[in-house]
């Protein structure tokens, strides 16, 4: 297996793993965001901006984005019903609104402790070891090569 397939294989476990931490911790991670583009050299990961918040939280101060929070609320449409017994006409945006503005003052949940973040670090040191090993024995068999060549 090459370097690219290693870290193919490296990727598609830490996205599996990912996915897998964030439906633990009851969260809901941007799936369709998530993808990857590797070489022999090396590779990225990229995912949507908001996945760090789902790390470490969004601490007080600016609002979030309005319409990311209304997209939110019409994501979980179970928050805007129990919004909606004590608030009989409340809609998406007012609800978005109203989560965004505590979120301003307060933080989100992950931020100030009341609730657990994805452990990404977790994740990484998990995959990390196999990545590596196959990584080496990689260096090891082009060395090998490379030194058969120089002594022909």
């Amino acid at each position: 297996m090459g370097n690219t397939d290693a870290l193919k294989e490296f990727f598609l476990r830490f996205t599996e793993d990912l996915i897998k931490e964030a439906a633990a911790k009851n969260q809901k991670i941007p799936v369709s965001s998530l993808r990857f583009e590797v070489d022999e050299l090396g590779g990225e990961y990229f995912a949507a901006d908001y996945l760090k918040y789902l790390v470490t939280g969004r601490g007080p101060g600016k609002f979030p984005p309005p319409d990311k929070m209304t997209d939110w609320v019409n994501a979980n449409p179970d928050v805007l019903e129990r919004a909606r017994q004590v608030y009989k006409y409340l809609t998406a945006q007012q609800l978005g609104f109203l989560i965004g503005r505590k979120i301003a003052r307060e933080g989100t949940d992950i931020f100030t402790g009341k609730k657990q973040g994805i452990d990404l670090l977790g994740v990484l040191d998990k995959n990390m070891p196999e990545l590596l090993e196959q990584l080496a024995r990689n260096e090891v068999i082009k060395f090998a090569t490379d030194l058969k060549q120089a002594v022909k």
